[in-house]
């Protein structure tokens, strides 16, 4: 983050979005294991860049893919916060596992009133200048993939 000076300040989390980190969660993830971690907002420019650099973390660590999704929480500062979902295996999102994990939660009681599987599908569709940003030259398989 940046001080009210303009001055860079590290936070003690910066150690969740190191290399190191990264490589650590891959390995101890299961094949079809997926990471999810907190990855900011998309209206304060400086985010951007730090989304780009962890996404690009994530993939050096080995993870087949890391893709940005955003929600919209009250609580937050923006109102929106971001995600970098990260997966060992592409086939960890595909739309009928997503599909079957939910109805897994239907079926035994624990669906909830917020969650279903098309708000989890339209958290990746974010505005094409974030996109750009976030992925540049893949902007386009990136949209095709969704």
């Amino acid at each position: 983050t940046w001080s009210s000076t303009g001055e860079l300040v590290v936070l003690p989390s910066s150690v969740l979005y190191t290399k190191e980190h990264f490589v650590n969660l891959h390995r101890i993830l299961k094949p079809n294991g997926i990471l999810n971690i907190q990855a900011e907002a998309l209206q304060i420019p400086s985010d951007l860049d730090g989304i780009r650099d962890w996404r690009r973390l994530a993939l050096s660590a080995g993870f087949a893919s890391a893709r940005y999704g955003s929600i919209m929480i009250s609580s937050y500062a923006t109102g929106q916060i971001g995600l970098l979902m990260c997966e060992k295996d592409v086939e960890s999102s595909s739309p009928t596992l997503i599909q079957q994990r939910y109805d897994k939660l239907v079926d035994t009681g624990k669906a909830t009133s917020y969650y279903h599987p098309g708000l989890q599908t339209a958290a990746f569709v974010i505005p094409l200048w974030a996109q750009k940003h976030i992925y540049g030259t893949e902007s386009r398989e990136q949209s095709d993939e969704l």
